[in-house]
Protein backbone atom coordinates (compact mmCIF):
# COMPACT_ATOMS: atom_id res chain seq x y z
CA UNK A 1 0.00 0.00 0.00
CA UNK A 2 2.80 2.62 0.81
CA UNK A 3 4.32 1.58 -2.60
CA UNK A 4 1.20 2.48 -4.37
CA UNK A 5 0.75 5.80 -2.87
CA UNK A 6 4.04 6.59 -3.50
CA UNK A 7 3.77 5.57 -7.31
CA UNK A 8 0.38 7.16 -8.03
CA UNK A 9 0.45 9.61 -5.26
CA UNK A 10 -3.35 11.32 -4.73
CA UNK A 11 -4.71 9.13 -7.34
CA UNK A 12 -4.77 6.19 -5.03
CA UNK A 13 -7.26 5.74 -2.34
CA UNK A 14 -5.45 3.59 -0.12
CA UNK A 15 -7.77 3.44 3.10
CA UNK A 16 -8.09 -0.32 1.65
CA UNK A 17 -7.10 -3.09 -0.93
CA UNK A 18 -10.54 -2.94 -2.46
CA UNK A 19 -10.25 0.61 -2.74
CA UNK A 20 -6.79 1.07 -3.85
CA UNK A 21 -7.36 -1.52 -6.73
CA UNK A 22 -10.29 0.37 -7.98
CA UNK A 23 -8.57 3.10 -8.08
CA UNK A 24 -5.35 1.92 -9.62
CA UNK A 25 -6.84 0.39 -11.79
CA UNK A 26 -9.17 3.54 -13.10
CA UNK A 27 -5.47 5.14 -13.49
CA UNK A 28 -3.54 2.34 -15.43
CA UNK A 29 -6.96 1.51 -17.57
CA UNK A 30 -7.03 -1.96 -16.55
CA UNK A 31 -9.20 -4.50 -14.67
CA UNK A 32 -9.08 -4.04 -11.34
CA UNK A 33 -8.84 -7.89 -10.68
CA UNK A 34 -5.23 -7.22 -11.55
CA UNK A 35 -4.59 -5.24 -9.10
CA UNK A 36 -6.22 -7.08 -6.10
CA UNK A 37 -4.51 -10.39 -7.31
CA UNK A 38 -1.44 -11.40 -5.81
CA UNK A 39 1.58 -9.32 -6.13
CA UNK A 40 4.21 -11.88 -6.00
CA UNK A 41 7.28 -10.79 -3.80
CA UNK A 42 6.73 -8.06 -0.93
CA UNK A 43 8.89 -8.97 1.97
CA UNK A 44 12.55 -8.05 2.45
CA UNK A 45 15.14 -8.76 4.87
CA UNK A 46 14.32 -5.93 7.60
CA UNK A 47 17.89 -4.47 8.11
CA UNK A 48 17.68 -4.29 4.46
CA UNK A 49 14.70 -1.99 4.20
CA UNK A 50 15.50 1.75 4.34
CA UNK A 51 18.63 1.42 2.94
CA UNK A 52 17.55 -0.39 -0.09
CA UNK A 53 15.23 2.64 -1.29
CA UNK A 54 18.57 5.28 -1.80
CA UNK A 55 20.12 2.23 -3.29
CA UNK A 56 17.50 1.57 -6.30
CA UNK A 57 17.64 5.49 -6.86
CA UNK A 58 21.73 5.22 -6.97
CA UNK A 59 21.60 2.30 -9.86
CA UNK A 60 17.96 3.66 -11.58
CA UNK A 61 18.84 3.57 -15.00
CA UNK A 62 20.57 0.07 -14.67
CA UNK A 63 17.97 -1.55 -13.33
CA UNK A 64 15.44 -0.01 -15.48
CA UNK A 65 17.36 -1.87 -18.26
CA UNK A 66 17.29 -5.06 -16.84
CA UNK A 67 13.22 -4.66 -15.82
CA UNK A 68 12.68 -3.69 -19.77
CA UNK A 69 14.79 -6.90 -21.24
CA UNK A 70 13.12 -8.84 -17.70
CA UNK A 71 9.65 -8.29 -19.97
CA UNK A 72 10.88 -8.96 -23.04
CA UNK A 73 12.79 -12.81 -22.61
CA UNK A 74 12.79 -15.02 -25.14
CA UNK A 75 15.48 -17.59 -24.23
CA UNK A 76 17.65 -18.28 -21.05
CA UNK A 77 20.71 -17.03 -22.93
CA UNK A 78 19.29 -13.21 -22.82
CA UNK A 79 18.33 -14.20 -19.01
CA UNK A 80 22.00 -15.27 -18.45
CA UNK A 81 23.40 -11.39 -19.58
CA UNK A 82 21.19 -9.96 -16.78
CA UNK A 83 22.33 -12.31 -14.44
CA UNK A 84 26.16 -11.20 -15.36
CA UNK A 85 25.07 -7.63 -15.10
CA UNK A 86 23.31 -8.27 -11.55
CA UNK A 87 26.75 -9.81 -9.96
CA UNK A 88 28.66 -6.77 -11.14
CA UNK A 89 26.35 -4.39 -9.24
CA UNK A 90 27.84 -3.46 -5.67
CA UNK A 91 25.77 -4.96 -2.94
CA UNK A 92 22.93 -3.09 -0.77
CA UNK A 93 23.87 -1.69 2.40
CA UNK A 94 22.23 -1.15 5.51
CA UNK A 95 22.01 2.09 6.87
CA UNK A 96 24.75 1.63 9.13
CA UNK A 97 27.76 1.39 6.30
CA UNK A 98 30.32 -0.49 8.88
CA UNK A 99 27.71 -3.47 8.98
CA UNK A 100 27.84 -5.90 5.99
CA UNK A 101 26.48 -5.68 2.86
CA UNK A 102 23.61 -7.67 0.84
CA UNK A 103 24.22 -8.96 -2.59
CA UNK A 104 22.40 -7.52 -4.63
CA UNK A 105 20.90 -10.60 -6.56
CA UNK A 106 18.59 -10.91 -3.31
CA UNK A 107 16.70 -7.89 -4.19
CA UNK A 108 17.32 -8.12 -7.89
CA UNK A 109 16.09 -12.01 -8.70
CA UNK A 110 12.83 -12.06 -7.16
CA UNK A 111 11.79 -8.92 -9.08
CA UNK A 112 13.13 -10.64 -12.48
CA UNK A 113 11.52 -14.01 -11.77
CA UNK A 114 8.24 -11.98 -11.44
CA UNK A 115 8.49 -10.10 -14.66
CA UNK A 116 9.99 -13.26 -16.75
CA UNK A 117 7.14 -14.21 -18.89
CA UNK A 118 8.29 -17.65 -19.43
CA UNK A 119 8.73 -18.32 -15.90
CA UNK A 120 12.18 -19.31 -16.00
CA UNK A 121 13.50 -16.63 -14.49
CA UNK A 122 15.02 -18.62 -10.98
CA UNK A 123 15.16 -16.55 -7.37
CA UNK A 124 18.79 -16.88 -6.21
CA UNK A 125 18.20 -15.33 -2.80
CA UNK A 126 19.56 -16.14 0.47
CA UNK A 127 16.22 -18.41 1.75
CA UNK A 128 17.71 -21.37 3.22
CA UNK A 129 16.27 -24.25 0.81
CA UNK A 130 17.88 -21.98 -1.89
CA UNK A 131 21.30 -22.07 -0.07
CA UNK A 132 20.80 -25.93 0.66
CA UNK A 133 20.32 -26.22 -2.64
CA UNK A 134 23.05 -24.72 -4.35
CA UNK A 135 25.36 -25.94 -1.43
CA UNK A 136 24.34 -29.56 -2.14
CA UNK A 137 25.20 -28.92 -5.85
CA UNK A 138 28.30 -28.02 -4.98
CA UNK A 139 28.04 -24.14 -6.35
CA UNK A 140 27.19 -22.65 -3.05
CA UNK A 141 30.42 -20.52 -3.83
CA UNK A 142 30.08 -19.70 -7.19
CA UNK A 143 29.56 -16.94 -9.63
CA UNK A 144 26.25 -16.16 -9.69
CA UNK A 145 26.05 -16.86 -13.89
CA UNK A 146 27.04 -20.74 -12.43
CA UNK A 147 24.14 -20.69 -9.96
CA UNK A 148 21.97 -19.68 -12.10
CA UNK A 149 23.04 -22.47 -15.07
CA UNK A 150 22.66 -24.62 -12.16
CA UNK A 151 18.37 -23.73 -11.08
CA UNK A 152 17.51 -23.30 -14.31
CA UNK A 153 19.01 -26.49 -15.37
CA UNK A 154 16.48 -28.25 -12.58
CA UNK A 155 13.49 -26.61 -14.48
CA UNK A 156 11.54 -29.70 -16.21
CA UNK A 157 13.05 -32.16 -13.06
CA UNK A 158 11.83 -33.18 -10.71
CA UNK A 159 8.35 -32.06 -11.73
CA UNK A 160 9.05 -28.40 -11.70
CA UNK A 161 7.84 -27.60 -14.92
CA UNK A 162 9.00 -23.55 -14.40
CA UNK A 163 10.70 -21.28 -12.19
CA UNK A 164 7.42 -20.44 -9.84
CA UNK A 165 6.93 -24.37 -9.28
CA UNK A 166 10.86 -23.99 -8.50
CA UNK A 167 10.67 -21.74 -5.72
CA UNK A 168 7.37 -22.77 -4.26
CA UNK A 169 8.64 -26.23 -3.37
CA UNK A 170 11.94 -24.45 -2.10
CA UNK A 171 9.75 -22.95 0.51
CA UNK A 172 10.73 -23.32 4.69
CA UNK A 173 7.43 -23.98 5.07
CA UNK A 174 6.75 -26.69 2.93
CA UNK A 175 8.56 -28.80 4.97
CA UNK A 176 10.90 -30.67 2.73
CA UNK A 177 14.71 -30.68 2.08
CA UNK A 178 16.72 -30.88 -1.17
CA UNK A 179 18.34 -34.17 -0.99
CA UNK A 180 21.22 -34.01 -4.02
CA UNK A 181 24.53 -34.59 -4.50
CA UNK A 182 26.85 -33.17 -7.23
CA UNK A 183 25.85 -33.84 -11.06
CA UNK A 184 22.91 -35.18 -9.51
CA UNK A 185 19.11 -34.33 -9.73
CA UNK A 186 17.58 -32.81 -6.49
CA UNK A 187 14.96 -34.68 -5.31
CA UNK A 188 12.51 -33.36 -2.54
CA UNK A 189 12.03 -35.02 0.59
CA UNK A 190 9.39 -34.08 2.80
CA UNK A 191 11.39 -34.02 6.13
CA UNK A 192 9.24 -32.50 9.15
CA UNK A 193 5.67 -31.25 9.94
CA UNK A 194 4.56 -28.61 12.83
CA UNK A 195 5.92 -29.67 16.18
CA UNK A 196 2.85 -30.74 17.89
CA UNK A 197 1.55 -31.69 21.87
CA UNK A 198 2.59 -35.22 22.06
CA UNK A 199 0.24 -37.45 24.69
CA UNK A 200 1.94 -37.79 28.34
CA UNK A 201 -0.92 -39.69 30.15
CA UNK A 202 -0.80 -43.02 31.19
CA UNK A 203 -0.27 -45.23 34.72
CA UNK A 204 3.19 -46.49 36.07
CA UNK A 205 2.76 -50.26 36.55
CA UNK A 206 3.26 -51.39 39.94
CA UNK A 207 5.42 -54.88 40.79
CA UNK A 208 3.44 -58.06 41.34
CA UNK A 209 6.00 -60.29 40.80
CA UNK A 210 8.71 -61.68 39.44
CA UNK A 211 6.67 -61.95 36.29
CA UNK A 212 6.09 -58.65 35.98
CA UNK A 213 9.63 -57.64 35.38
CA UNK A 214 9.77 -57.46 31.26
CA UNK A 215 6.41 -55.39 31.74
CA UNK A 216 8.35 -53.26 34.24
CA UNK A 217 11.48 -52.84 32.30
CA UNK A 218 8.96 -51.71 29.67
CA UNK A 219 6.97 -49.20 31.79
CA UNK A 220 10.62 -47.39 32.52
CA UNK A 221 11.07 -46.56 28.80
CA UNK A 222 7.32 -45.43 28.76
CA UNK A 223 7.81 -43.56 31.37
CA UNK A 224 10.81 -41.62 29.86
CA UNK A 225 8.83 -41.19 26.89
CA UNK A 226 5.95 -39.31 28.48
CA UNK A 227 9.00 -37.14 30.37
CA UNK A 228 10.32 -36.62 26.90
CA UNK A 229 6.90 -35.76 25.54
CA UNK A 230 6.11 -32.95 28.48
CA UNK A 231 9.61 -31.85 27.76
CA UNK A 232 8.88 -31.15 24.13
CA UNK A 233 5.29 -29.91 24.45
CA UNK A 234 6.52 -27.46 27.20
CA UNK A 235 8.87 -26.50 24.29
CA UNK A 236 6.47 -25.55 22.25
CA UNK A 237 4.39 -23.84 25.13
CA UNK A 238 7.25 -21.39 25.77
CA UNK A 239 8.54 -20.58 22.25
CA UNK A 240 5.61 -21.89 19.45
CA UNK A 241 4.07 -18.35 20.12
CA UNK A 242 7.33 -16.50 18.60
CA UNK A 243 8.56 -19.13 16.48
CA UNK A 244 7.59 -21.70 13.91
CA UNK A 245 8.40 -25.01 15.75
CA UNK A 246 8.96 -28.10 13.61
CA UNK A 247 9.73 -31.53 14.41
CA UNK A 248 11.45 -34.26 12.18
CA UNK A 249 9.15 -37.23 10.30
CA UNK A 250 11.42 -39.13 8.63
CA UNK A 251 13.32 -41.87 9.46
CA UNK A 252 16.48 -40.49 8.28
CA UNK A 253 16.29 -37.03 10.23
CA UNK A 254 13.51 -37.78 13.33
CA UNK A 255 14.72 -34.96 14.69
CA UNK A 256 12.82 -33.81 17.81
CA UNK A 257 12.49 -30.32 17.54
CA UNK A 258 13.64 -27.33 14.95
CA UNK A 259 13.03 -23.42 15.91
CA UNK A 260 12.81 -21.87 12.53
CA UNK A 261 14.53 -18.43 11.90
CA UNK A 262 15.88 -18.75 15.88
CA UNK A 263 18.37 -16.21 15.33
CA UNK A 264 20.77 -15.01 12.41
CA UNK A 265 24.07 -16.47 10.83
CA UNK A 266 27.24 -15.07 10.48
CA UNK A 267 26.15 -13.57 6.65
CA UNK A 268 22.74 -11.99 8.45
CA UNK A 269 20.82 -14.67 6.90
CA UNK A 270 17.72 -16.22 9.09
CA UNK A 271 19.65 -19.46 10.89
CA UNK A 272 17.61 -22.35 12.39
CA UNK A 273 18.19 -24.31 15.60
CA UNK A 274 17.43 -28.00 15.81
CA UNK A 275 17.40 -29.55 19.19
CA UNK A 276 17.42 -33.14 20.48
CA UNK A 277 15.75 -33.61 23.90
CA UNK A 278 16.96 -35.70 26.30
CA UNK A 279 14.54 -36.95 29.53
CA UNK A 280 17.78 -37.98 31.41
CA UNK A 281 20.80 -35.28 32.06
CA UNK A 282 23.43 -37.88 32.32
CA UNK A 283 26.34 -38.25 29.91
CA UNK A 284 25.59 -41.08 28.24
CA UNK A 285 21.94 -39.55 27.00
CA UNK A 286 24.08 -36.55 26.25
CA UNK A 287 26.61 -38.45 24.08
CA UNK A 288 23.48 -40.31 22.24
CA UNK A 289 22.04 -36.74 21.49
CA UNK A 290 25.20 -35.57 20.09
CA UNK A 291 25.49 -38.48 18.05
CA UNK A 292 21.84 -38.05 16.47
CA UNK A 293 22.30 -34.49 16.06
CA UNK A 294 25.34 -35.19 14.04
CA UNK A 295 23.61 -37.67 11.61
CA UNK A 296 20.36 -35.30 11.71
CA UNK A 297 22.53 -32.53 10.60
CA UNK A 298 24.64 -34.15 7.89
CA UNK A 299 21.32 -35.31 6.04
CA UNK A 300 19.68 -32.44 6.19
CA UNK A 301 22.39 -30.15 4.98
CA UNK A 302 25.48 -32.74 4.03
CA UNK A 303 27.80 -29.67 2.96
CA UNK A 304 26.64 -27.23 5.68
CA UNK A 305 26.45 -26.97 9.50
CA UNK A 306 23.64 -27.15 11.28
CA UNK A 307 23.34 -25.14 14.80
CA UNK A 308 22.05 -27.57 17.29
CA UNK A 309 21.71 -27.85 20.80
CA UNK A 310 20.34 -30.69 23.40
CA UNK A 311 17.40 -29.79 25.60
CA UNK A 312 17.65 -31.81 29.57
CA UNK A 313 15.12 -32.38 32.52
CA UNK A 314 17.40 -30.38 34.87
CA UNK A 315 20.97 -28.59 34.92
CA UNK A 316 23.55 -30.97 34.10
CA UNK A 317 26.84 -31.36 35.06
CA UNK A 318 30.42 -29.47 34.03
CA UNK A 319 31.44 -32.36 32.59
CA UNK A 320 28.09 -32.12 29.77
CA UNK A 321 28.44 -28.71 30.08
CA UNK A 322 32.06 -28.84 28.90
CA UNK A 323 31.15 -31.64 26.17
CA UNK A 324 28.55 -29.85 24.83
CA UNK A 325 30.63 -26.46 24.52
CA UNK A 326 33.61 -28.46 22.98
CA UNK A 327 31.86 -29.89 20.44
CA UNK A 328 30.23 -26.57 19.45
CA UNK A 329 26.62 -27.56 20.75
CA UNK A 330 24.06 -25.68 22.56
CA UNK A 331 22.67 -26.79 26.14
CA UNK A 332 19.92 -26.50 27.53
CA UNK A 333 17.42 -27.35 30.87
CA UNK A 334 14.36 -27.04 32.50
CA UNK A 335 14.87 -24.92 35.80
CA UNK A 336 12.60 -26.89 37.70
CA UNK A 337 10.64 -29.91 37.40
CA UNK A 338 7.40 -28.68 36.50
CA UNK A 339 9.08 -27.26 33.68
CA UNK A 340 8.62 -23.30 34.21
CA UNK A 341 11.41 -22.50 32.33
CA UNK A 342 14.44 -23.01 30.30
CA UNK A 343 17.93 -22.06 30.87
CA UNK A 344 20.91 -21.92 29.22
CA UNK A 345 24.66 -21.78 29.84
CA UNK A 346 25.45 -20.86 26.07
CA UNK A 347 26.08 -17.18 25.28
CA UNK A 348 24.60 -17.56 21.19
CA UNK A 349 21.61 -19.22 22.66
CA UNK A 350 20.56 -16.33 25.50
CA UNK A 351 18.58 -14.34 23.47
CA UNK A 352 16.58 -16.98 22.30
CA UNK A 353 15.91 -18.49 25.91
CA UNK A 354 15.01 -14.68 26.94
CA UNK A 355 12.12 -14.76 24.36
CA UNK A 356 10.27 -17.88 25.71
CA UNK A 357 6.64 -17.47 27.52
CA UNK A 358 7.14 -18.13 31.26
Amino acid sequence: MPALETIFGNAVDASSPEQAAKTVSKVLGVKSTWISADTGFSNFYNAYRNSSLPWVKQHRAKIERLVRDARTLNIDVQARALVEIIERMPGVPKPNPEDPSIHAEQLLTPLLFALDPRLRFPVINGRKPIKDLLRMRGVSKASLAIRFDTMVELIGTNGWKDAAELDSSLNEDADIAVLATSGQAATLVKVSQPLTPKPTDGKDLKVKDEADQTAISAERTDTKRRLHNKMTNRLLELFGTNYLCKEGCTQDALYDAMVVAYGEDEDGYPDDLLIEVKSCSEEAHVRMAIGQLYAYGHRLRPKGEFTSAVLLPDEPGEQVKSLLKSRGFGCLWYIDNKLSAIKTNTPWLKDWVASQNT
